[in-house]
Order: C-alpha cells, then sequence, then structure tokens
C-alpha cells in the first residue's frame, strides 16, 4: 500500500530526475525509494556520474545494466560475483571492461574476459592484480601495444617480488 507520504516521494523524485543539474539527479539516483521506472530513465543520463550512482542503487533492475552503463575508472563499487558476471558477459564494452578491472571479479571471468575481442578489455585484464600470472605471458604477445605494455609492466612486478 502506498502512504501519502511514499506518493509525494516518489512524485518528487520523478520530477528531481529531470533537474537540469547532474548533481540533483544524482541524489536521485542514489536515493532508496527511486522507482525501477526512475532507475532506467536515469540510467540513460548523458552524465556518467548519473550512471554510476544508478548502478549503485541496489534497487536497480539487473536489465538496466544491459542497454547503458558507463563508470568513472578505478570507482569500484561492491558488486557481488554475479553482477560482474554479467558486466563480463554484456554486449557493452565498458560494462566487460570494469568487470576485467574490478578486484572482486572471479578468476573463471577474468580468464573470460582475457580473450575478449576489445583491446581496452584485455588491457584491463593485464592492469588486474588478481589476473593468474600465467595468463600475462599470452597477454604480452597481443596484437594490441596497449595491452602488450601492460601486461609486461605487470610482469616485472610479479618478477620484482621474487
Amino acid at each position: 500500500m502506498n502512504s501519502p507520504r511514499t506518493r509525494k516521494v516518489k512524485t518528487e523524485l520523478q520530477r528531481l530526475a529531470e533537474h537540469p543539474d547532474a548533481v540533483v539527479r544524482c541524489n536521485v539516483a542514489n536515493h532508496p525509494e527511486a522507482s525501477p521506472t526512475i532507475l532506467r530513465q536515469l540510467a540513460a543520463d548523458p552524465e556518467a556520474i548519473v550512471r554510476q550512482r544508478v548502478a549503485e542503487n541496489p534497487n536497480t533492475p539487473s536489465d538496466v545494466f544491459q542497454p547503458t552503463f558507463a563508470i568513472r575508472r578505478k570507482v569500484y563499487i561492491d558488486f557481488p560475483p554475479d553482477r560482474l558476471r554479467q558486466m563480463a558477459n554484456s554486449p557493452d564494452e565498458a560494462m566487460r571492461g570494469y568487470a576485467a578491472e574490478h578486484p572482486n571479479t572471479p578468476v573463471d571471468v577474468i580468464l573470460q574476459l582475457a580473450s575478449d575481442p576489445d583491446k581496452h578489455v584485455r588491457r584491463n585484464v593485464a592492469e588486474n592484480p588478481n589476473t593468474p600470472p600465467e595468463v600475462l605471458p599470452v597477454l604480452a604477445l597481443d596484437f594490441d601495444p596497449a595491452v602488450q605494455e601492460a601486461a609486461l609492466k605487470a610482469l616485472q612486478w610479479l618478477e620484482s617480488l621474487t
């Protein structure tokens, strides 16, 4: 049952979801009472920070992440492994790239992403400190120079530890 207060909050959130200020829209995306409809709307926001807040909201339906997703680099949301698996299988290379670099991504998913068609995803795998060492020599032979460089740096770092 929707109380008058709940209806008022939802109406206000809907109004503020269209506010011209991205900070206001971020607050709406963070709000615990933001509806799936509002979160879907904000998932297509032109500002990446708003989309990030949508990704952080536990009320965001999982299918929202399929068509649109963008996130600031090196900001890690505490996603459970299942959500990271979902991102790793997304058609969106930004989502796969985020899963490739995330410190909570399971090793089997990292191994899957090591052969991703997108060079940025493979580079993120090379830069992930949880990437199994046996994958790095393969990435060091990648056709993309940035992937090669990231893998070689990771191998040098591993060698410095021994």
